[in-house]
């Protein structure tokens, strides 16, 4: 119970000093707290990308199996948008590794240290996804 009453402060605080305004702007988070905000915001962001790789692993089973070849070999947009995953993923990619360079001896929390290994190794998988899927759609064309 007070573990549970405690973790809801933290939240509170958390989120009133996000929207806090003006006000606020000047007013900074101990690192603690700040760090677990960051981690969870990245443990967010794995949730996603890990949403994202299944998506992109069902297209690719689509295309293995033969359904709906044509569709997806015709579909302009969607090869834009997986060159574009493609670019975004090295993006986040070369961002985590130089916030781990920059930030190794700063980073106190263990729980944010494993975030951004998760960051990074989840955009990695997600890169190789779409580039297999872009490479897949190329030979089919």
């Amino acid at each position: 119970m007070l573990l549970d009453m405690s973790r809801l402060l933290l939240l509170t605080i958390v989120d009133w000093a996000r929207r806090g305004g003006d006000v606020l702007r000047h007013v900074r988070l101990p690192v603690w707290l700040a760090e677990a905000a960051c981690a969870r915001r990245m443990e967010t962001m794995v949730r996603r990308l890990l949403a994202m790789g299944r998506k992109l692993e069902l297209v690719r089973t689509e295309l293995r199996a033969g359904r709906n070849v044509e569709a997806i070999a015709a579909d302009r947009e969607f090869r834009r948008m997986l060159a574009v995953v493609k670019a975004d993923m090295r993006t986040l990619q070369r961002e985590a590794a130089a916030w781990q360079n920059d930030r190794h001896a700063a980073v106190a929390s263990a729980r944010l240290a494993a975030a951004l290994v998760s960051v990074a190794s989840m955009s990695e998988r997600i890169y190789c996804m779409a580039d297999a899927l872009l490479w897949e759609l190329g030979e089919r064309s």
